[in-house]
């Protein structure tokens, strides 16, 4: 057992070694004379109070307690409480000796007041009377772990967390998240360092997300280690470390990927870290990214690696740090296939938020717009089989862009990488479809008329040729059903002409007539 002072070994049933035994009652002696000297001195009785919870005398420091409070001593109250707390728990385990229970609780008591090695007693007894319970023993080996960790014995710490997990059956996973923490912890701090990651790795398949306290523990063992100037010879820990420093200490988050590097040159996870860190400081200072890096990390991926990686990460880094490189995620997507399900539910993620968000505030979606264009143009090429749902919202993507701030001011850069074959291929598409529609009744044709407005004067020359002959092809039916003397019909095509070019005088003219002559007709 240990000594809940100072943490020795003992096998003194009180829990405190004989030197400290000695210390507390040399303390406790020397209070009270000092108390006869000054009687009415409030601090010397909270002193010989403390000391004496120390020794398990609760009674006596309650007495001392009272006194500090009559004195007019602050802080009395939380003092009161806990010793009273105590001896109603004493006052039950002495009704009630044989109950494995009773001591169980006033265990998690005094853990519940941080007082862990006091805590180690009363579980020791809990577990004597019932050897066999998983749950008390759970908690004895837990709470002697934590006080080893406090006492930095790691080897002896590692020992009983293990022994604890033995027993581990279902508590609260805030248990099982802090012995990974601290096992991972512990085996840094031993150089063990491919033990530590094997428990990060258990940590992050338990625990989806990792909340504030434990991302503080995390940084404080990194801390640790930069203290003890110890490098991880090992390379997916020091990507790790970088990946905790992201946002907290991007410079030093570099530095680690950097090494991870040195360790490990042809693994493309390391570079996607360091561009993530890099992105972040380019995003405070407005410079760009190491295309270097890039180029390296998308060579990697690209030639085949032997490393496995993450498709989201990868995405997310793009998303983050990069501009969006098409030809890269063509490539990537013709020598990996299997990862189209996950591009197509990141995309669905990005569409949903653009469909969510307020139409009331004023944003100018033109980036996300051609992003998700250019998303649909890598899968059309790589995925046969959904090539026309592909395309169809490549077509969607390309109207919503065109009317856009960020289109106007950025034309030649979005249409300067585009494949020529294919968008006059979209282009067609949509023209067929278009004309298909009119003959279809109560179909609403604005956005279409629009598009197609707008690609009349956008200046690119694919859409400005295609959109030409989509106007002639409304002329020529126009002019067929006039011809025909089918007026109705013909004025509906020189409307629908007249919204994509209204500044054609001739159509107009002709338009006139056959007002003119359907209204004779009526």
């Amino acid at each position: 057992m240990l000594c809940k002072i100072c943490g020795k070994e003992t096998n003194d049933d009180r829990y405190i070694c004989n030197k400290c035994y000695k210390e507390l009652t040399d303390k406790i002696n020397n209070l009270t004379n000092d108390i006869e000297a000054e009687p009415n001195n409030s601090y010397l009785y909270l002193e010989r109070g403390n000391a004496k919870i120390e020794m398990e005398q609760y009674d006596e420091a309650l007495k001392d307690f009272y006194t500090f409070h009559e004195l007019g001593g602050f802080g009395w109250k939380s003092k009161i409480q806990y010793c009273s707390t105590i001896k109603k728990h004493l006052s039950k385990i002495e009704a009630n000796p044989n109950s494995a229970k009773l001591y169980f609780d006033l265990g998690q008591y005094f853990i519940g007041q941080n007082q862990r090695e006091t805590a180690v007693k009363y579980l020791d007894k809990a577990v004597e009377i019932k050897p066999n319970n998983d749950y008390y023993l759970f908690h004895k080996y837990y709470c002697i772990a934590e006080i080893e960790m406090k006492l930095q014995n790691y080897e002896k710490a590692l020992i009983c967390y293990n022994k604890a997990l033995s027993f581990y059956k279902n508590e609260s996973s805030e248990y099982l998240k802090n012995i990974y923490i601290q096992q991972y912890e512990a085996e840094i701090k031993l150089g063990k360092y491919e033990d530590a990651l094997e428990h990060y790795k258990k940590f992050n398949k338990n625990f989806d997300n990792i909340d504030e306290y434990f991302q503080e523990k995390l940084i404080n063992i990194i801390e640790d280690i930069e203290k003890i100037n110890v490098t991880p010879d090992n390379a997916e820990l020091c990507n790790q470390i970088g990946h905790h420093l992201i946002s907290v200490d991007n410079e030093k988050a570099i530095n680690y990927f950097d090494k991870a590097i040195k360790i490990e040159p042809d693994n493309p996870n390391h570079y996607l870290g360091k561009i993530e860190a890099e992105a972040v400081d380019c995003y405070d200072t407005g410079e760009s990214i190491d295309k270097d890096i890039i180029e390296k990390c998308e060579n990697l991926i690209l030639n085949g690696t032997k490393y496995s990686f993450d498709f989201n990460d990868l995405n997310d880094v793009y998303i983050i740090g990069c501009e969006f490189d098409r030809d890269f995620y063509e490539k990537y997507l013709k020598k990996y296939p299997k990862d189209i399900s996950a591009y197509l539910a990141e995309i669905d993620f990005r569409e949903e938020i653009l469909e969510n968000y307020n139409d009331s505030l004023d944003v100018d979606f033109g980036y996300q717009y051609e992003r998700l264009l250019n998303d649909y143009y890598c899968l059309s090429v790589n995925d046969s089989q959904n090539k026309e749902k592909y395309i169809n919202k490549v077509l969607y993507y390309l109207s919503k862009l065109i009317e856009t701030d960020f289109f106007e001011d950025n034309t030649e850069d979005i249409f300067k990488n585009f494949d020529e074959q294919f968008l006059r291929y979209c282009f067609q598409e949509k023209r067929k479809t278009f004309l298909e529609n009119i003959e279809k009744e109560n179909y609403d044709m604005k956005n279409d008329i629009c598009f197609f407005n707008n690609s009349l004067v956008i200046g690119n020359n694919i859409l400005q040729e295609e959109t030409i002959i989509l106007i002639k092809l409304l002329k020529e039916k126009a002019d067929t059903l006039y011809d025909n003397k089918n007026y109705e019909k013909a004025l509906k095509y020189f409307e629908i002409y007249l919204e994509i070019n209204p500044d054609d005088t001739e159509v107009k003219y002709d338009k006139k007539f056959a007002e003119i002559l359907t209204r004779k007709r009526i």
